[in-house]
């Protein structure tokens, strides 16, 4: 067959070697990634994965970090492990418990305040970490998305990002304060929900389009297939009839319009 997905497909895809199926997700994988090795499912997220991925149960793995790693996730069970950092770290969450740990830096690491913590982490992306949880305290990272970000939730402070749709985004929430963005389509919008407020944008569509709703208010737009179209145009500027008989004539073809 010429359908690649119906047919034994030979390739030469070092992922996909010896693929002999129809449906990559429905027959015996044969590949030589090492995130799926020896991989018998149909599904990679619906049956017993046999893998190294290091996240996924009875892993088979060399990295002396993680050896016998007994668990679905290393946040959800008890994680046995020859990590000094982590040495008999006995909770279902190494944010949440009281940790054992070998690292002089850490020893007797039993605070009730997270702000005494002083928590160092290897997590570059929580270089400086002051907390047990990165949810609840200044929060010092490389993530270039969350730069500078000082908050105990993303959702609920201050939010300064290097992500350009939300540049300069100071909101709790982003669809309820004022957004300063550099989204073509919604540059200078001010407004708690983009649908509810006064819409400034690019969008030549909508331009110029005060409203509260764009569905339920006075459109007033550069698009000439719009209802109540005020145009630049004279000849063609508030054409609604108090002729009875062309009452409330809107064109679509601005070409039509007398």
């Amino acid at each position: 067959m010429k359908d690649p997905l119906q047919a034994k497909l030979r390739t030469k895809d070092p992922l996909q070697t010896k693929l002999r199926t129809k449906n990559p997700l429905q027959a015996k994988l044969r590949t030589k990634n090492p995130l799926q090795a020896k991989l018998r499912t149909r599904d990679p997220l619906q049956a017993k994965l046999r893998t190294r991925d290091p996240l996924q149960v009875k892993l088979r793995t060399k990295d002396r970090l993680q050896v016998k790693l007994r668990t679905k996730d290393p946040l959800q069970a008890k994680l046995r492990t020859k990590n000094p950092l982590q040495a008999k770290l006995r909770t279902k969450d190494p944010l949440q418990a009281k940790p054992r740990t070998r690292d002089p830096r850490q020893a007797k690491l039993r605070m009730k305040d997270p702000r005494q913590a002083r928590l160092i982490m290897k997590d570059p992306l929580q270089v400086k970490l002051r907390t047990r949880d990165p949810l609840q305290v200044k929060l010092r990272t490389r993530d270039p998305l969350q730069v500078k970000l000082r908050t105990r939730d993303p959702l609920q402070a201050k939010l300064r990002t290097r992500d350009p749709l939300q540049v300069k985004l100071r909101t709790r929430d982003p669809l309820q304060v004022k957004l300063r963005t550099r989204d073509p389509l919604q540059v200078k919008l001010r407004t708690k929900d983009p649908l509810q407020a006064k819409l400034r944008t690019k969008d030549p569509l909508q331009a110029k389009l005060r409203t509260k709703n764009p569905l339920q208010a006075k459109l007033r737009t550069k698009n000439p297939l719009q209802a109540k179209l005020r145009m630049k145009d004279p000849r063609q500027a508030r054409l609604i009839m108090k002729d009875p008989r062309q009452a409330r004539l809107i064109m679509k073809d601005p070409l039509q319009v007398k």
